[in-house]
């Protein structure tokens, strides 16, 4: 039923090929992704197969401190990381297939726009890269995906949390 629901969801999107930051917002593309980016939680991300920021939900606004229109097509993912983690992450973008990373997890530290550091988890998937043309032939770009990429912060400190309150009824 999930797949079939994901399926139902992902072609009602495809049929109208309008870019995610068209001039014109009332597109059913824009405004159901839009809607659906914006209303999780975590931070999202997606990006080419390059690593350029293609779009962004508003929790990677918050938590980063940069605006949708400072940063995409602008910037790579490595910016909103610490230098060093910036390059290891494009190193495996550059250097590995797409799908080698999907459904895995990397513990980075980002870094916002005040110059604060903080330890996150990116996880990574595919995200149809047809649903972010314009008027591209459907043919041409159908074994071509954008990267989904979700950060995380607060898993490593509830595992914080747990292990505190787990040593605190261990006294």
């Amino acid at each position: 039923m999930y797949t079939t629901c994901q399926n139902s969801f992902i072609d009602s999107l495809s049929t109208n090929r309008k870019p995610l930051r068209s001039s014109s917002h009332n597109s059913s593309t824009f405004s159901n992704i839009n809607f659906l980016l914006n209303s999780i939680p975590e931070s999202i991300v997606i990006i080419s197969d390059k690593g350029i920021i293609l779009e962004i939900n508003s929790a990677t606004s918050r938590l980063f401190g940069w605006t949708k229109d400072e940063i995409i097509n602008k910037k790579n993912i490595s910016f909103l990381l610490t230098n060093r983690d910036g390059e290891k992450l494009m190193n495996i973008i550059n250097n590995e297939d797409i799908t080698s990373f999907v459904d895995t997890s990397f513990h980075y530290h980002g870094l916002n726009k005040n110059g604060l550091t903080f330890p996150c988890d990116i996880s990574f998937g595919l995200f149809p890269q047809t649903l972010l043309l314009e008027n591209q032939n459907q043919s041409s770009f159908k074994n071509l995906n954008a990267i989904i990429a979700v950060i995380n912060t607060q898993k490593k400190e509830r595992k914080s949390d747990l292990e505190r309150t787990s040593i605190r009824n261990l006294k």
